[in-house]
């Protein structure tokens, strides 16, 4: 996950402006210590209308590790840091702690 090395997004090379947006992304998860592949498996359950997300796995430990990616606690703080710097839409639904 991240922004590597001949990354493309919408069958293009990654623009800057998005690069930039990623870089934001990955800080914000090293304050909180989270993983980016948490953060972004996680985000999507915040809304009403999405019920699972499957993510794709080669081999098992990778189905081991999103399990594990899922499983990561995220305090809501993350979410918050995420929308006071812009990176997701004020109004965006996020996942909250039970």
């Amino acid at each position: 996950t991240g922004v590597s090395k001949g990354a493309r997004y919408g069958y293009a090379p990654v623009k800057e402006s998005i690069s930039r947006r990623v870089h934001a992304i990955e800080d914000i998860c090293r304050e909180h210590q989270i993983p980016l592949k948490a953060a972004a498996l996680q985000f999507p359950l915040g809304h009403k209308m999405v019920s699972s997300v499957i993510p794709g796995a080669m081999n098992p430990e990778q189905v081991l590790e999103n399990l594990q990616m899922m499983q990561h606690p995220i305090p809501d703080g993350f979410w918050q840091d995420l929308k006071t710097e812009n990176l997701i839409h004020p109004e965006a639904p996020v996942p909250s702690n039970p």
